[in-house]
Order: C-alpha cells, then sequence, then structure tokens
C-alpha cells in the first residue's frame, strides 16, 4: 500500500514468490486499490516451490537451498 500511495503511476509490481502466501496478500491490496495494476511473481532457481507444483498440477514439496544473499 505504501508504494502504491508513494508512487501512484505504479504499473507493476514484482514480489517474490516460494509458496504463494505473500503474492497473494500483495495482489489482493494492490488490486483493490488499483484493479488495473500488474502483479508479478518471481522465483529463485533452486527450490522454486510454486513453478515446481504448477507443473505437477498440485502442491510440491521442494528442497530449498541458500540463495546468493543467504551465502554471503
Amino acid at each position: 500500500m505504501e508504494i502504491l500511495e508513494d508512487l501512484p503511476d505504479t504499473a507493476t509490481l514484482i514480489v517474490p514468490l516460494s509458496g504463494g502466501g505473500l503474492l497473494g496478500g500483495i495482489a489482493v491490496a494492490a488490486k483493490t486499490l488499483r484493479p488495473d495494476i500488474r502483479v508479478i511473481g518471481v522465483s529463485m532457481a533452486e527450490g522454486a516451490a510454486m513453478y515446481q507444483s504448477l507443473r505437477a498440477g498440485r502442491p510440491v514439496p521442494v528442497e530449498e537451498v541458500p540463495t546468493l544473499v543467504e551465502r554471503i
């Protein structure tokens, strides 16, 4: 909500995605305020739970490995 208040011309939000909870909450809030906004989920290459689950057609547990940020 703060992003949309501070940057009212924002057309797209890019949100980190793992299981989808954060993305879902942000999408509901953003679309309530701005139905025309695009919300895009991005996932890490390793341990991409949502990507694997969508491919399988059901929730799939995946091993989440440390990302670059966590390795520093």
